[in-house]
């Protein structure tokens, strides 16, 4: 909801969104949360020259479900969008 993943064509800091649905102090945790994992994608590396998009996207996928196995499918489909988004 925060990135705005299926609902925006790209990537943003819906902060409304998430005090609307949750109110003012859980969405704060949540946009913290989401902070932590967006900062914890940039240790992984790609060889852009080999890989594409789709194939980050999937590596992204599969890091983070191994490290965050909590977040749902929708989550981690996010997050692989928006770390995309930013290298196309």
């Amino acid at each position: 909801m925060f990135l705005g993943f299926g609902t925006a064509p790209s990537p943003r800091q819906d902060r409304a969104s998430l005090a609307l649905e949750f109110g003012a102090v859980k969405s704060a945790e949540l946009e913290r949360l989401v902070a932590f994992l967006l900062e914890e994608m940039h240790i992984f590396k790609s060889d852009w020259s080999t890989e594409s998009l789709e194939s980050v996207g999937e590596m992204i996928r599969s890091e983070m479900h191994a490290r965050h196995p909590d977040l749902s499918d929708a989550a981690l489909r996010a997050l692989a969008w928006k770390f995309t988004f930013d290298w196309r």
